[in-house]
Parts: structure tokens; C-alpha cells; sequence
């Protein structure tokens, strides 16, 4: 049976139980991660478990111990008794393997020492943030980029611990600053392992048993279930083992094998409401009970001489690395921020360009497709012409590993670019790095790339349910720009194909790939190297300047590569420039000056002051994700912050774009679909249409209301907060009603219409692996809750209380006199263009009128709500726009000669809106 007819079965169990028990079912006992008492997992049919052994149990001694004192400890073990017959892997640090055992050998003077300590996910499930091949670990377990600081600590004679040293907060020493600071923060500890050994004879090291530390859930993957699946996973030690063991002079990687297990699926309790969202259980497994995650643990050297911190400023876009300095109550705050770079020093200091001591080494793994490593490596090449304009000859230089080669990119000394593969991945690449928590040295960085990416001719239209993927793992993580990317090719490739200009599947589409997958792994890069994003980036240039080919292939087209760059699409009949940003921008030089130009300790300070202080240069524009805002979760209010616009004139920018997906949906509907290809495609192509339309609105409706926010320190010249234009605010909104909230732009033919299939392939694992959860997507296109899922998010953001605030403050930042947009002109526009069919007695369509019952909607809520963060002005002005709106209903119902549908429309709008009128009256009076 295969999985998806696996999970269809149990969910179907699940819902009878859920249904019709009236006792609780006996059931085996949870998989306890700690105890030997708890009850294995029952193993998948066909599968025979591994000999199992009490969990933590140490191996049977090899010779007779003495016997004990009564009341004493008994006494360890000689060194090479422990020892014999067993594996050794030599290095660094020295490992015993024998069986299923490891052993760590710890000389004198590694006890109490700083090591570094990273954790990287090798082997996943292939879904819902399971994947392998992923830098770092899991919620608790994570350090938000920076590398654990840890060190071995013996903590009594039978036991050491591995304590994770607290490294944010300093200095600690033995001045009364540093007393006080000891005991304000704690240490955590990580885990504890016994010691297995007397010393060594010679050289007086001891032995600890290494599987309590390793062969656990320190990298806290439970999190990451517990939070993807809703059911309770446990970590089942006795079938989890040790992978590969590797030592080398400065480091120690140990690969653990872990095994985790579901004793029972959790079942709601009959009646109760299921959750929402649904989760869904695991797909990609043989049986849902049971599942192995590759951990890989890296134990490595510090730098011996901590590299020199450079200050991170607001005005230059990069991460940082947070301290506390209490020594100096000089300072306003203990809070000092340290840009994230790597380590690059002259071989030649004199020379105005040299090499690099060390080079930023990139390793592409063995598992990426070699048609796509050139692309891939020239990604990353392209950086070096930055280096080279502060000096630096091959500062970033790309290897590629070897089918032989022994070493995984996972360890601590190998930066690399991974390929990886998922079910639904929900992200095409990300850039984390690891850094040293005491200066922002980054130590280690590994490139994700998912091959879902490169399918954009070959993906076919499917709806799932949401994916999460656990917590933001690493700054760089948060970053859409792949899978972003490569929907904005697909849609682009889908008109030029329409167009007959390029054809899918032809070298030319496949150029499109190889060119998309050069930006984005530029764009990564620059992540890898400290770099953050950069949204203001691309209005620096016209649009007469993206359009020439000749300029737009020499300058790009925007001012960085760390901006969400759209593909630069021309209307028929306009010149076509570069399609893709195919070079760094001015920013980019910019930036890497201001992290990796070297100076002297006496004039860094000043030097690098020089440097930020070019930041109102208007080729050097910076603004970054907080500006940009995260959806509902942090509002952006910048509305020449955004992600995939372009030019300086972003809203001409939007208008284009809309005609260019009006040009492709008339361009399908008058092509004739070759016999034998199915019809999904034609939904696919559609539907692009729409995520188009959901960029351009969401970044069009920010200009109204919206407040320019620039990085300047004084002297510049500009206010760094400047509301946006009422001129703008008023283009912007004309363009949301003309394009949005008219039906004109969605009238399709019938025949086009009804050819908008499915792909039912799709559709039937879709309806058994969501079965009984509404997942699976209905095989009839609805264009009205298309439209209407469009004009909806439009007018949530357009009527919040932060734009009607913004609208009521703008006054006294521009001066009374000031030509302004009034809350009570949005208002009056919006319910003009709305609701114009009840002034003019035209007759209403289902799309119409669904916008109507939107708007009516939030009018009435308003009314009625009795708090909130609604400005005084804006609560009247929706008063006194619904006591007008009444006033037309009440014309237009009486007057009413169309269908039933439309007059019990109208008669319904106008019993809401007198109630609500009503109840605010009454209110007022009481």
C-alpha cells in the first residue's frame, strides 16, 4: 500500500474513533527519550528492529571491576580496558568506537576551555521543515546565527558536562564589574556525559562516554515535530546510533543517526472541533509511526586570536552580532552591535592589490546537478570585483567536491552550497551563516538550494495547506527571494511563450533558469557574507535607463543584487533590457568597503565613519526588511521599500505590470491549446496572472497613507520621516479602483473559462493524503473568490486604523497649508467607486456585489465597535459616509428593476446599514 493510501487509512481510523468510542483504547506506551522502561515502537511490517538495549546503559565491562566499598563510588575503569578492541578516530580531540559505543578522550587542557560548537541538520523527511542538508538546528537549540561557545566542564568525578557559555554579556573577570555580571546571567547546560575512565598513564587523559551527549535530542528536532505534525514524536534511543566520526587537528564531527517514534496517533476527543489549521500527518513515510533524522555535531577550535570588531551603522545594511559591555559606564547604553564578516587580511599589506592570507573558500557540494554548478559558481564569483576595489586579488574562490572526497560540507570548516530536495518545499535557498559570538566573525556558511526552483516550466497548478517551517532558524533564513524569483520567471516565461518569443523547454527557457539561478545565488551570497537586504536598492534607476539594453546590462538594474529584483519585462512595442540583474550594483561595492576594506586600529573608526557617512547618495539608497514590514506581522510603511518593484517610479511600474498580465490572459485565451496537452497548464498560467496582482496591490496600496523613512544622521540635508506625496497617494488609489475594484479587468470569455482545469492526478493525492481535513481543492474555478481575495486584502489595508492615523498625522509633519489626502477623500473615493451601480441604477454582478458585502462589512464593523485604535476623525467620517451610502440604497431599492438577486442585494445592504446606524444613535443617547 503505498503512503498516500497509508495515511488516508489512518486519518479514516482516526475519525471513527474520533466518532464513535466510547472507551479509551488500550494502546502501547509513549517512547520515552530518557528511560528504559518505555515501550519500543512497534516496528513497520516487514522491518526487523535492531537488538534494543536499556537507554544510557553502559557496555558490559571487559574485565571484572574491584568490588566497591559500601557508601563509596566504585572506582573507574583503566584507560586501556575501556579502550580495547576499539575504533580509533585520531585528532583534535580522540574518539573510541566499539559496537555502538563512542568514547571521548579529553587531555588536561581541553577541560574548561572555549570550543565551538555547531549542530546542522544532514538527513530529513523531505517535508514541512524536514528537510536534510540544512544549516543549523531547531527552536531552543538554535542561537539565531551564532555559534554555541561551549566548554567541558568536570563537574565531579563520575560526570562532565557540556555547558553552552553565555557569551553575549561581558566582561567577565575578576573586576567588580565582572563579579556582578557572573552572577546576573547564567550558562546553560547542554548535556552530560559520565566518565568511563582513570587517566591515562602518560598522558593523564580520561575518558567520557560520548552517547548520553550525542545520541539525544540536543538539536531539539521534537520541537520541530511537535510543531509540524501536532503529534506527540518521541526521540527512541535504542534504535538511534552514531553515523560517521571524523577528527581532524581543529575539529570533531560527529554524525548521529536519530531515531524518533509515535507510540499511538493522538485522536481529538468525539465532539470536539478539530484544529485549524489542520496539520496534516507526514506523506513522504513508509509508515507515519517511525522516522530517522541526520544530525551532524561539530566540535571545532576558536580562533586563537579574536579578530578585531568592526561597529555595525544603520545606514549600511548589515547583520550583527550583539554584545553587552558593562566595563565602561561611560557609554549611553552597555549594547554594542558588530557587523558579521569574515576574516580577510593581506598577504601583502603594502600592495594596492593582493591576496588574501586566507580566502573565502565556497565548496559546491557533490550533490548539486552538474549542468547547473557554472551558474552556481558564477553566482558566487561575482563578488570578488567588489574585493577587488578595496584591494583584495581572489578574495572568494569556489571549489567543487569530489565524488571521493571524505569530508561532509556540514562540519565547521567547509562554507558550502548544498542541494536539497523536498515535498513542497516552502523556500528555494537560503544563506545562513555562523558566527563567532565575540567579534562577528563568520566561521562558517552553507548555501541551501532546493531543486523545486529550477521546475518552473514543468510545476503544475496544485493548492495544499500551509507548511510551517518552524522558527526563523538564522537571519539570512528569512528570505523569499528564490522561490519569489522564480514565480515572477515563470510568469514571465509563460507570456513570452504566450507571445511565441520564447519557447518552454527551448535553450532559450532554459537560459532563463540558468540566469535566475546566477541572481539568486549572487543574492545569497551577499547574505553569506554579512550583507542584509537591501528594498530601496531598485529605485534608483528610470525606466528609460532598465530598458536600454546597453546600460542595464552594464549597470544592472538596480542598486543591489540584495534587493528583491523583479524580471525586467518590457510592454510590446517598448525597447527590452537586461531581463535578469546580471552585476553587483553601486550598493554593493559599497557595502563590502564599509565591512572588509582594512584600516588601522587608530583611524578604523574614523575611516568607517567616512564611509557610512556617503549614505545620501541616492546611487547608495539602503532600507531593509524592518521598512519593507512582514505582512501582518510588522506593518511596512515605506512605500519605496519594497519587495519586486523597480524604477524610480514604482507606481508606473505596478500600471505596467498590470497590463502585462491583462497581455497574457488575452494572449492564452486567443491561443488554440495543441491537441494533447492537458488544460492544467492554462490554470497554472492563470492563476500567475493573479500572484502578479497580488504583488502589485499590496505595494501599490502602501503609497496611500505611506511615510518615506530614510537612515540619516543629521547633516544631510533630508527629513529622514517624509509622508508620501497627497498627489502619489491619489495616482495610487486611482490605480488600485481602475485595476482592482472595476470589473473590466476580469471579464474572460466562457470558452476560456470553462478549459481551466485541474490537474486531477494532483487533485486525487490531494484529496486522499487531506482526507477528511476540506484539503482537497475543488476541480471548479470560483473567478468571483479569485477577485474577491484580491479586493479584500486591498481593502483591509487600505481602511486600517495605522493608514487613517498616518492620513490624521500628516498635517503637522508637512504644515497645515500642505496639499494633503483627507481620511474623508479615501473614504469618499473608495465608496464611490464601490458602490457606484446604487447612484447609478446599473445593474450588479455576483463579483460586484461580493465587493459591496466586502465593503459593507467593514462599515459596519466600524460603527459598531465600540474601542479600538480608529482616530476620532476617521470614526465620523465612516459615520457620515453611511448615513449617504443609506440614502442611495434606499433610492436604488426602490427604484430596483433587475434580477431578484439584486434587488434582495440591495434590500439586505440597507437593513445592515440602518441597523448599525440605528444602534450607534441609540448608543449616543444612552
Amino acid at each position: 500500500m503505498n503512503s498516500t493510501r497509508t495515511i488516508f487509512a489512518v486519518n479514516f481510523l482516526v475519525l471513527a474513533i474520533a466518532g464513535c468510542a466510547t472507551t479509551t483504547p488500550t494502546t502501547p506506551a509513549a517512547v520515552s527519550p530518557t528511560t528504559s522502561t518505555a515501550s519500543p515502537v512497534a516496528a513497520p511490517a516487514g522491518i526487523t528492529a535492531p537488538a534494543a538495549r536499556p537507554a544510557g546503559a553502559l557496555a558490559a565491562p571487559l574485565t571484572a571491576a574491584p568490588v566497591p566499598t559500601p557508601g563509596s563510588p566504585p572506582p573507574p575503569r583503566p584507560f586501556a580496558d575501556v579502550i580495547k578492541d576499539a575504533t580509533v578516530t585520531k585528532g583534535w580531540f580522540t574518539t573510541y568506537q566499539k559496537d555502538d559505543k563512542v568514547w571521548l578522550e579529553i587531555m588536561p587542557d581541553q577541560i574548561e576551555k572555549p570550543i565551538a560548537l555547531s549542530m546542522n541538520v544532514t538527513h530529513g523527511i523531505g517535508e514541512r521543515g524536514l528537510y536534510g542538508n540544512q544549516m543549523g538546528a531547531y527552536g531552543a537549540a538554535d542561537n539565531g546565527g551564532v555559534l554555541n561557545i561551549v566548554t567541558l566542564r568536570r563537574f565531579s568525578p563520575t560526570v562532565v558536562q557540556l555547558v553552552s557559555l553565555n557569551a553575549e554579556y561581558g566582561p567577565r573577570d575578576n573586576t567588580p564589574v565582572g563579579m556582578a555580571i557572573e552572577r546576573s546571567f547564567s550558562d546553560s547546560l547542554l548535556g552530560t556525559a559520565p566518565v568511563a575512565s582513570a587517566p591515562h598513564p602518560e598522558r593523564k587523559s580520561f575518558l567520557i562516554e560520548l552517547n548520553p551527549l550525542f545520541v539525544s535530542d540536543m538539536s531539539h528536532v521534537s520541537f520541530q515535530v511537535e510543531q509540524s505534525f501536532r503529534q506527540s514524536y518521541a526521540l527512541d534511543v535504542r534504535n538511534s546510533s552514531f553515523a560517521k566520526i571524523r577528527s581532524t587537528d581543529d575539529q570533531l564531527s560527529v554524525g548521529v543517526k536519530l531515531h524518533f517514534g509515535l507510540a499511538r496517533l493522538s485522536v481529538p476527543m468525539p465532539g470536539a472541533p478539530q484544529p485549524v489549521p489542520f496539520t496534516p500527518l507526514p506523506t513522504t513515510l513508509p509508515d507515519i509511526r517511525s522516522f530517522f533524522m541526520g544530525i551532524q555535531y561539530n566540535l571545532a577550535k576558536l580562533p586563537e586570536t579574536v579578530m578585531t570588531p568592526r561597529i555595525a551603522d544603520p545606514r549600511v545594511g548589515y547583520f550583527n552580532t550583539t554584545t553587552y559591555d558593562f566595563s565602561d559606564n561611560e557609554k549611553r547604553s552597555p549594547k554594542q552591535k558588530f557587523v558579521n564578516r569574515w576574516r580577510l587580511e593581506k598577504s601583502d599589506p603594502s600592495a594596492a592589490l593582493s591576496e588574501p592570507k586566507q580566502p573565502i573558500v565556497y565548496w559546491l557540494d557533490k550533490n548539486i546537478p552538474e549542468k547547473y554548478r557554472p551558474a552556481v559558481a558564477d553566482g558566487i564569483l561575482a563578488w570578488n570585483k567588489a574585493y577587488e576595489k578595496i584591494g583584495f586579488k581572489n578574495a572568494i574562490v569556489v571549489k567543487q567536491q569530489k565524488p571521493e572526497d571524505d569530508f561532509d560540507t556540514s562540519d565547521l570548516r567547509h562554507a558550502s552550497v548544498r542541494w536539497f530536495v523536498g515535498k513542497g518545499v516552502p523556500f528555494g535557498a537560503r544563506g545562513p551563516s555562523a558566527t563567532d559570538p565575540r567579534s562577528g566573525e563568520i566561521l562558517d556558511a552553507d548555501i541551501e538550494l532546493s531543486e523545486e526552483m529550477t521546475r518552473i516550466y514543468t510545476t503544475r497548478y496544485t493548492e495544499d495547506t500551509p507548511r510551517p517551517i518552524g522558527m526563523v532558524r538564522r537571519a539570512g533564513t528569512l528570505c523569499t527571494y528564490a522561490e519569489m524569483k522564480f514565480s515572477d520567471v515563470a510568469f514571465s516565461l509563460d507570456l513570452l511563450d504566450a507571445r511565441g518569443e520564447v519557447l518552454m523547454g527551448s535553450p532559450q527557457a532554459e537560459q532563463f533558469v540558468m540566469e535566475g539561478l546566477r541572481d539568486i545565488m549572487a543574492h545569497e551570497v551577499g547574505h553569506t557574507l554579512g550583507l542584509r537586504h537591501n528594498f530601496r536598492a531598485s529605485t534608483i534607476y528610470t525606466e528609460a535607463q532598465v530598458t536600454d539594453p546597453e546600460f542595464s546590462k552594464t549597470n544592472g538594474l538596480s542598486g543591489s543584487v540584495m534587493d528583491y529584483n523583479p524580471l525586467n519585462l518590457s510592454l510590446p512595442g517598448q525597447k527590452q533590457g537586461a531581463y535578469f540583474m546580471s552585476t553587483l550594483g553601486p550598493y554593493d561595492y559599497w557595502a563590502i568597503e564599509y565591512g572588509y576594506k582594512p584600516f588601522g586600529k587608530e583611524t578604523e573608526a574614523a575611516e568607517v565613519a567616512k564611509i557610512a557617512s556617503r549614505s545620501n547618495e541616492p546611487l547608495l539608497a539602503y532600507a531593509t526588511d524592518e521598512d519593507a514590514g512582514y505582512g501582518s506581522t510588522m506593518e511596512g510603511i515605506d512605500p519605496e521599500v519594497n519587495r519586486f518593484d523597480l524604477t524610480g517610479d514604482p507606481l508606473a511600474h505596478y500600471g505596467k505590470r498590470v497590463k502585462l498580465v491583462r497581455e497574457m490572459w488575452d494572449r492564452l485565451q486567443a491561443k488554440e491549446t495543441p491537441a494533447g496537452q492537458p488544460y492544467e497548464y492554462l490554470r497554472r498560467n492563470f492563476d500567475r496572472g493573479f500572484m502578479q496582482l497580488a504583488t502589485i496591490s499590496e505595494l501599490t496600496s502602501k503609497f496611500v497613507g505611506g511615510v518615506s523613512l530614510l537612515r540619516d544622521n543629521a547633516g544631510t540635508g533630508r527629513a529622514p520621516i517624509t509622508p508620501t506625496s497627497a498627489d502619489q497617494q491619489r495616482v495610487a488609489l486611482n490605480l488600485l479602483a481602475d485595476s482592482l475594484f472595476s470589473e473590466s479587468n476580469f471579464r474572460y470569455s466562457p470558452q476560456f473559462l470553462s478549459r481551466l482545469s485541474v490537474d486531477f492526478l494532483d487533485r486525487e493525492d490531494g484529496a486522499w493524503s487531506n482526507f477528511g481535513a476540506g484539503g482537497t481543492y475543488s476541480a471548479n474555478l470560483s473567478l468571483p473568490d479569485r477577485v474577491l481575495s484580491l479586493q479584500r486584502s486591498v481593502l483591509q489595508r487600505l481602511t486600517a486604523d495605522g493608514v487613517a492615523k498616518r492620513l490624521t498625522d500628516s498635517p503637522a509633519l508637512t504644515g497645515e497649508n500642505a496639499p494633503a489626502l483627507t481620511i474623508a477623500e479615501l473614504y469618499s473615493t473608495l465608496q464611490s467607486r464601490i458602490w457606484s451601480e446604487a447612484e447609478s441604477g446599473n445593474a450588479t454582478t455576483p463579483m460586484r456585489r461580493a465587493l459591496q458585502r466586502e465593503y459593507l462589512r467593514w462599515m459596519v464593523f466600524t460603527l459598531k465597535r465600540e474601542s479600538g485604535n480608529t482616530p476620532g476623525d476617521a470614526r465620523v467620517i465612516v459615520r457620515a459616509q453611511a448615513k449617504q451610502l443609506l440614502a442611495k440604497l434606499d433610492s436604488a431599492r426602490r427604484n430596483a428593476s433587475g434580477s431578484v438577486e439584486q434587488r434582495a442585494h440591495l434590500d439586505d445592504a440597507y437593513d445592515q446599514l440602518q441597523s448599525a446606524l440605528t444602534a450607534v444613535s441609540t448608543k449616543a443617547g444612552a
